[in-house]
């Protein structure tokens, strides 16, 4: 499913990428890749703050993606 949300994403399908990646953390809180890929697609969207959040809680559940 994730990856899904990463292929909408690249075909600029924005929309159905947020609703996959949501799914995805919703069915694991702690998937910090999921919650990377929200910040980049809500970043995408022109939504700052909401891309932020998302950022800030991918970087702190694995630190290792901010390299």
């Amino acid at each position: 499913m994730q990856d899904m949300g990463i292929a909408y994403g690249m075909k600029g399908n924005l929309d159905k990428a947020l609703e996959l990646n949501q799914r995805v953390l919703e069915l694991d809180a702690n998937n910090a890749k999921a919650a990377l890929n929200i910040a980049i697609t809500y970043q995408g969207m022109g939504n700052k703050e909401k891309a932020d959040f998302y950022f800030q809680k991918a970087f702190t559940l694995d630190p290792k993606l901010k390299r």
